[in-house]
């Protein structure tokens, strides 16, 4: 049996001594050393080993306190509701925080959107996605027009152009990936059409928060120090709402949005 009071979390990395959340699960069962025990819901095994790789070690270690409670989910018969709600967490949470954030830089009526979309009714089925596809399409096409604001070419150093463009593409794809990344590998196969509006809400946002700093930067170190600073408290709070979203989803039928 592991010792929760003393032991630390680790991202599951081959030859490493720490061990990953779901190994933790399987010595806390009494299984063999394994990332997949077979005490644990598929769902949530999928969920817990990618946000356990991708949470910073400080905030990793507040999976510990859950690794009780993962043993004898495996079949409890609650995983399409776990995957519903990891959808309902992408389009709810997730998705208005970035237009919270862009907003005041922008005229699109972003937090127009971002209220809509947290007003939703919670997914819990398929047929949800008739009243969901609709805001979420316009929260997209809002997004994407204030990002078209900015295009690189105001920077006053103009050779940071080419540089801006693509540093905030590719943070606006780690950001996708390791933030919201988790819950996606928990959606399922069923969820692509409202993954990708949530994808490019994320990226429009993050390019309206991050054009103004590279318009305004001398050098490119600067700009993306800047970028950073302005984006880690969203990140850092999410990340803190994608643990509680790993609470929530062990029983998601007494759950309610405000869980997470």
């Amino acid at each position: 049996m592991i010792d929760l009071a003393t032991m630390t979390l680790g991202r599951g990395l081959h030859g490493s001594r720490e061990v990953s959340f779901t190994e933790a699960v399987a010595r806390f069962a009494d299984e063999p050393h394994t990332a997949e025990p077979v005490c644990m819901s598929p769902v949530l095994a999928e969920y817990g080993r990618w946000l356990s790789y991708e949470l910073p070690d400080e905030a990793r270690q507040s999976l510990i306190p859950l690794i009780p409670l993962m043993p004898g989910t495996a079949a409890d018969g609650l995983d399409e509701a776990r995957k519903f709600l990891a959808l309902d967490w992408l389009v709810r949470v997730y998705a208005p925080m970035w237009l919270d954030l862009a907003h005041p830089l922008s005229d699109a009526e972003l937090s127009e959107s971002a209220a809509e979309l947290r007003s939703l009714q919670s997914i819990t089925r398929s047929l949800d996605f008739r009243v969901t596809g609709p805001v979420l399409d316009t929260a997209r096409g809002r997004a994407t027009l204030a990002s078209l604001a900015w295009d690189g070419s105001q920077a006053i150093d103009v050779e940071l152009a080419a540089t801006a463009a693509e540093f905030v593409f590719q943070t606006c794809r780690n950001i996708t990936h390791n933030v919201a990344g988790p819950a996606l590998s928990a959606t399922g196969d069923d969820s692509e059409l409202t993954w990708s509006n949530v994808i490019a809400v994320t990226e429009a946002a993050i390019t309206v928060v991050a054009g103004p700093l590279w318009d305004a930067a001398r050098t490119a170190k600067s700009a993306e120090t800047a970028t950073r600073n302005a984006l880690t408290p969203t990140i850092i709070t999410l990340q803190a709402s994608a643990v509680e979203l790993m609470r929530t989803m062990i029983n998601p039928e007494s759950s309610t949005w405000t869980d997470y």
